[in-house]
């Protein structure tokens, strides 16, 4: 059986249950962490590691490219959510290279990713949500204290 080669992303957070899980798939593989940060806990434990820019910086995409290039990586499995949507909206420049991005369209992890849009298109798809206003939204607010009274809760969109 031909060795599946691996990159995992984010290997300081989520992207270390990302490694034990693939560690325990029985199947020949070799298996690339990359993380942004020197001293991420599992960034040394696949079989080969790099550091990467933040996905958010303008070398991060060119980076992942030439690693994929270099080690024939066949998938990536992303560890952070800063690194899906960027990830996400480059899926067709890795898969020009033989790469999978193993993670939905950019536009469903975009809603997925913005509480805001989601509890919309929950409610768009007549799912249950809970009520919910932006900070910007003045008159809103006051119809959910209206509604709601007190305590009231305030969340990061993203």
């Amino acid at each position: 059986m031909r060795k599946l080669t691996v990159l995992i992303t984010g290997t300081g957070g989520l992207g270390q249950e990302i490694l034990k899980t693939v560690r325990r798939i029985e199947i020949p593989k070799k298996i690339i962490c990359v993380d942004a940060k020197p001293n991420s806990p599992g960034l040394y434990r696949g079989d080969v590691a790099y550091l990467v820019p933040k996905a958010h910086q303008r070398q991060f995409i060119p980076k992942m490219l030439k690693i994929c290039r270099t080690e024939r990586v066949q998938a990536i499995l992303v560890g952070t959510q800063e690194e899906l949507l960027t990830l996400s909206r480059h899926k067709e420049k890795f898969a020009s290279h033989r790469t999978k991005v193993i993670i939905a369209d950019y536009p469903a992890l975009k809603v997925a990713a913005d509480k805001y849009l989601l509890i919309q298109h929950l409610k768009d798809h007549h799912i249950a949500a809970p009520d919910t206003v932006l900070l910007s939204d003045q008159k809103g607010i006051k119809a959910l204290i209206k509604k709601h009274g007190f305590p009231l809760f305030t969340k990061a969109r993203n």
